[in-house]
């Protein structure tokens, strides 16, 4: 901001001044914060393994005009380096399923644990 023969004006425009460093260094803390609260998650899921961690499940697929499909995976641990096989929406530190080495899709209560 351009400084200004008024006083009042001038310290008004040291005030903003002020505030958007300190908003940008809150800012910053955040980021950071919310890295470690990220790592802190990812750890702690790791730590407590799902009971089908590396187990094959399975679902079955149909619908209307369509034949009923059975699709095969198995369940694995979202590392951050871990590639997302098609499906970017799968968070680090969330259990999946890889079904065949080429998509992942969420381990949700569509899958069963396939015994045989």
């Amino acid at each position: 901001m351009e400084p200004s023969n008024d006083p009042a004006v001038q310290t008004a425009i040291e005030a903003v001044e002020l505030a958007l460093r300190r908003l940008h260094e809150a800012n910053q803390y955040y980021i950071q914060a919310c890295r470690v609260l990220g790592r802190a998650k990812i750890a702690a899921a790791r730590n407590n393994p799902h009971p089908w961690l590396g187990q094959q499940v399975y679902r079955i697929m149909g619908g209307e005009h369509i034949r009923n499909r059975i699709e095969r995976g198995v369940v694995c641990f979202k590392e951050v380096e871990t590639p997302d096989y098609g499906n970017p929406h799968i968070a680090p530190g969330t259990y999946y399923v890889l079904v065949g080495n080429k998509s992942a899709h969420l381990l949700n209560n569509d899958w069963e644990l396939d015994l045989l």
